[in-house]
C-alpha cells in the first residue's frame, strides 16, 4: 500500500488557496513550496539468494508528493548486493506524478546483506531499505584417518565425511577435530595454521589433506608414574606404584621389574641401565634388557629408601631413612660406584625430626640436597614446629661446599652443577640459578599463566620443562586441571601452557615429564591426589605443543 509521510501531508497543507498562505503573519509573503519525492514502501525483504545469481525484480514506485516540479529525478542505491535493472525515475517529473524503477538482488558475498534505495532530486528525498540474504555452498571433499569430523564456525553444521554444507556468512572457519596439527587442502591450500578460514564470495571447495593429533598416544597404568626417564635409544621408563616398566618409544611394554622388588625411586644412565632404590633399602642396577648387573643390599638400620640419583657415568646417590618414626627420625645419604660399591656416606641428624626433600647430581658426582628439620610442637599434641631448612652442595666426595636457608622441594640440576629453582612471590615468577660455587644468579622472570609446579626436568638441549597442576577459580565448581609448558632458560621465556582435563570432572595432575628424541614430550599424571591409590596415564605429544598454543586449535 502506498505510504504518505507526515512531512508530505505538511506540505500539502501549506499550498497556496485562492489568496490564502498558510502563515500566522498576514503581511509575511507565501512560502515557497518545497518539492518531496516518496517512494511507495519504507522496506523490502528480498529473502535468501545464491551468490552470484539474480532475484525477482521487484517494483517501487517514486511519486512528486508536491505542487512544484522536480527538474531532474534520479533514484540510487546504496550498499552492496543490490542494483536498479530499470528506471523512468531518469528525468522531469511534475507535480503528483509518478514514475517507477525495478531493483533485483545479486549477492556477491554470502550472509545478510543492507542497502538504501535513495529517491535524489529534490529537497526532501525518501528512500527505502532493502534486505536480503546471500547463501554459497562449501564442499568438503576429504578427511585423513584419524580425524572424527570437520566443525564449521558459528553452528553451520559438521562433516563426518565428504559433504557439502550451506554458508550463510560472510566467512566460514573450519577446524578438525580431535584438535590437532592440519595440512589443508582447496580453498584452504594456503592455509598453515590449524584453522581454515574462507570468504565465501561463491560455491568453494576446502579438504583436509592430514591431521596429526595434538595427543598422540595413550597408555594407561595401573598407578600414576612418579619418574618418567627417556634412555638414550628412545626407550621410555617408567616407575609406577610397586613397579618399574621399560617400554620402546612406540610404547610397547619390554619388561617390567618384579613386584618384590618394590621400587621406591628409579634412575637412568648415559647407556640405559636402570637403577632401582627399594623401600627396604636396597639398591639394584639393571642392563637396558632387564637383567640384573649388581644389588647391594640394605644397611642393617635401614627403615626405608626415600630417592635416587645417578650420574651419567652410573655413580649412584640414595637416602635411606633411619630409626622407628616414634622416636625420631634421621638419615643416610650413601654414595656407590657404577659397580654398587660405596664410596662414602654421610648420616643426617640435626633435629628431632629430619625430612629430606629433594635431591640431584651433576655430571662430577656432586650431590645437591634439600631438607627440614622439625621438633614435636610443645603446646599442640601431634603436630611439629619447624626448626630448619637448608639446601646444601656436597662435592663428589661428601664435603659440604655451600648451604642456604631454605629447602626447595622441587629443583633441577644440569650437568655442570647450575641448579635452578622455580621461585614465586614478591620477588617475582621465574626461576633462581646458583652456580656451583652457591652464588647466586639473577631471577629468570616469566610471566604469569600457571601456578608453580609440582615437576620440573631439565631435558639435555637446556630447555625446562614444568608442569602440575592448577587450582580452579574462586566461586566456581570446576576442579583441578593439569598443565605443562616448556621453559627456555636462555631467553627467560615460556612457551604457551597445554591443559589437561579428564573425561569427567576430576582432579588432573601432572606429575612428572620428560622429552624424547624425536622432541614428542612425555607426560605422566593422574586424575587424583594420590598417586598410589589410583590410575594413571602416561601420555606422548607432538613437539610442536611446546610452541603452539593448542588452546586455540
Amino acid at each position: 500500500m502506498p505510504r504518505h509521510p507526515l512531512r508530505s501531508f505538511l506540505l500539502l497543507a501549506c499550498l497556496p488557496a485562492f489568496v490564502l498562505a498558510c502563515s500566522d503573519d498576514p503581511d509575511e509573503p507565501p512560502a515557497t513550496p518545497r518539492a518531496a519525492l516518496i517512494i511507495d514502501r519504507a522496506s523490502l525483504d528480498f529473502g535468501e539468494v545464491e551468490v552470484g545469481q539474480r532475484s525477482e525484480e521487484h517494483l517501487f514506485t517514486v511519486r512528486n508528493a508536491s505542487p512544484a516540479a522536480v527538474e531532474s529525478v534520479s533514484v540510487v542505491t546504496t550498499g552492496t548486493g543490490f542494483s536498479i535493472s530499470a528506471s523512468t525515475c531518469e528525468r522531469f517529473l511534475d507535480a503528483g506524478m509518478e514514475c517507477q524503477v525495478r531493483v533485483r538482488f545479486t549477492p556477491t558475498l554470502a550472509g545478510s546483506n543492507e542497502a538504501r534505495l535513495q529517491a535524489e532530486g529534490a529537497p526532501d528525498g525518501d528512500h527505502a531499505v532493502l534486505t536480503g540474504r546471500g547463501f554459497t555452498q562449501l564442499e568438503i571433499r576429504a578427511l585423513p584417518a584419524g580425524a572424527t569430523r570437520i566443525v564449521a564456525s558459528e553452528g553451520m553444521g559438521a562433516c563426518t565425511g565428504p559433504c557439502t554444507l550451506t554458508i550463510r556468512k560472510a566467512e566460514v572457519t573450519l577446524r578438525a577435530e580431535p584438535a590437532g596439527f592440519t595440512r589443508w587442502g582447496g580453498a584452504c591450500g594456503t592455509t598453515t595454521s590449524a584453522t581454515c578460514s574462507i570468504r565465501m564470495d561463491g560455491p568453494k571447495v576446502a579438504s583436509l589433506e592430514e591431521l596429526t593429533p595434538v595427543l598422540q598416544q595413550e597408555l594407561r597404568l595401573t598407578r600414576q608414574p612418579r619418574t618418567v626417564k627417556v634412555a638414550s635409544n628412545g626407550d621410555v621408563v617408567v616407575h609406577y606404584g610397586s613397579t618399574v616398566t621399560r617400554f620402546d618409544s612406540s610404547g610397547q611394554v619390554r619388561w617390567s621389574l618384579p613386584a618384590s622388588v618394590g621400587p621406591s625411586a628409579m634412575d637412568l644412565d648415559a647407556q640405559g641401565n636402570v637403577y632401582a632404590l627399594s623401600y627396604d633399602g636396597r639398591v639394584s642396577k639393571y642392563d637396558p634388557d632387564g637383567s640384573p648387573l649388581w644389588t647391594r643390599p640394605p644397611g642393617a638400620e635401614t627403615y626405608y629408601g626415600q630417592r635416587l640419583s645417578v650420574t651419567p657415568d652410573g655413580r649412584a646417590c640414595f637416602l635411606v631413612a633411619l630409626g622407628p618414626f616414634e622416636t625420631g627420625s634421621r638419615f643416610r645419604l650413601v654414595a656407590l660406584s657404577s659397580q654398587g660399591d660405596e664410596r662414602w656416606s654421610r648420616e643426617f641428624n640435626e633435629g628431632p625430626y629430619n625430612y629430606p626433600s629433594e635431591m640431584g647430581v651433576d655430571a662430577d658426582g656432586a650431590v645437591y640436597l634439600s631438607a627440614n628439620v622439625l621438633k614435636p610442637s610443645s603446646s599442640m599434641a601431634g603436630s611439629f614446629e619447624h626448626v630448619k631448612s637448608w639446601f646444601r652442595r656436597l662435592n663428589a666426595d661428601g664435603n659440604v661446599v655451600w648451604e642456604k636457608p631454605s629447602a626447595p622441594a622441587v629443583f633441577s640440576v644440569r650437568a655442570d652443577g647450575v641448579t635452578f629453582i622455580y621461585s614465586w612471590g614478591s620477588r617475582g615468577t621465574g626461576f633462581t640459578a646458583f652456580n656451583p660455587d652457591g652464588t647466586e644468579r639473577p631471577l629468570i622472570a616469566l610471566p604469569p599463566g600457571a601456578e608453580p609446579p609440582l615437576t620440573q626436568e631439565l631435558t639435555p638441549s637446556g630447555v625446562m620443562l614444568i608442569g602440575g597442576y592448577r587450582f580452579p577459580a574462586a566461586g566456581t565448581s570446576d576442579t583441578t586441571t593439569g598443565w605443562f609448558a616448556a621453559v627456555d632458560l636462555t631467553a627467560g621465556k615460556r612457551g604457551p601452557v597445554t591443559l589437561i582435563n579428564g573425561s569427567e570432572p576430576s582432579k588432573a595432575r601432572v606429575r612428572t615429564l620428560a622429552l624424547m628424541q624425536d622432541g614428542r614430550v612425555v607426560v605422566g599424571g593422574g586424575f587424583s591426589e594420590n598417586p598410589d591409590e589410583s590410575e594413571g596415564f602416561l601420555r606422548f605429544y607432538d613437539p610442536r605443543v611446546l610452541t603452539v598454543d593448542v588452546s586455540t586449535l
